[in-house]
Parts: structure tokens; sequence; C-alpha cells
């Protein structure tokens, strides 16, 4: 075993846990010896297990045998001409109906990319818009400023309700 040391001190513990470990590796003994017991008692049990094996595959054998007697016998493997016709309008019907939901689906698929696209336009003019109508609502509630008296006395609670009632009526 080949241990890694270091002489610095601040690596002294892990050196020395290096250490014991190699010394505890260095006792580790092994004793080979053969495992003859356990292969003569396997070896002893293989014509049991061949001879199982060999019953369970006559079994079935013959399950498989009755099984396509049975099938034979239900059916002939060919489907009458009625039963085909039939058969062949469900298939064509099932494709058409795959196909138009497949269109359907693709239709779906591009109207929803063009609302997505036109919600956020129509988003974006609606909040211009109200933006528009809130500033013009609100300037037709107050009073026009006069050049001569910027500041004119007004009833502050009086207004107030005016802009409040002009905002509820957008």
């Amino acid at each position: 075993m080949i241990a890694h040391v270091s002489p610095d001190n601040y690596l002294f513990d892990e050196s020395r846990n290096t250490l014991q470990y190699a010394d505890r590796a260095k006792r580790i003994k092994t004793k080979i010896r053969p495992n003859l017991h356990t292969v003569s008692h396997h070896i002893a049990k293989y014509p049991i297990i061949v001879e199982e094996l060999h019953k369970e595959i006559a079994r079935l054998k013959e399950a498989n045998k009755n099984a396509d007697l049975q099938s034979l016998e239900s059916c002939s493997g060919v489907i009458p001409i009625k039963d085909r016709e039939i058969f062949e309008s469900k298939r064509n019907d099932l494709m058409r109906v795959y196909n138009k939901q497949l269109k359907l689906k693709t239709r779906m698929s591009r109207v929803d990319g063009s609302l997505k696209m036109s919600g956020y336009k129509t988003g974006h003019l609606q909040t211009l818009l109200h933006h528009h109508m809130e500033s013009k609502s609100l300037y037709s509630v107050l009073p026009p400023i006069d050049p001569e008296n910027p500041q004119p006395e007004v009833d502050i609670e009086k207004k107030e309700i005016e802009i409040q009632t002009a905002l509820r009526q957008m």
C-alpha cells in the first residue's frame, strides 16, 4: 500500500489518519481455500433441475398445441367478405375523422397564436385609450386656468366627487 502524507502542521490530522488506515490495511490477511462442498452440492442437483426443465418444456409444447387447435377451430383465419367490407368502411371513417381532427388542431393552434398576438396589441391599445380617456375626463372636470388668477379658489371636496363620478362613468 502507498500512503501519501504531508510534513505540514496544518495537515497533521490528515497524515495521521492516513497512516492509521495504512496500518490497518497492512494487517488484513486472506485465506484461500477451495469451495468444493458448494460445487459438489450444485453438481448433484443439476440432473434434477434438467429433468424438471424437460418436463416444463413438454408441458408448454402441449399447451401450445391445444391453444393452436382451439384458435383454428374458432376462426379459420380468413375474414368473411361482408365483415371485411364493414371493417374497411369503419377504418376509412376513422381515418377521415382523424384527418379532420388533425386539420382542426392545426387551425386551432394558428388561431390561438393569432389571438395571443392580437390580445397583446388589444391590451396595449386599451391601456392607451384608458389613459387618454382618463386624462380627457379629468381635464373636463377641472376649471380652465385663468392667466390673471393662476390659483383660483376651488372647493376641493366638490371637485374630488366630480372626478370620482367621471372615473366611474368610464
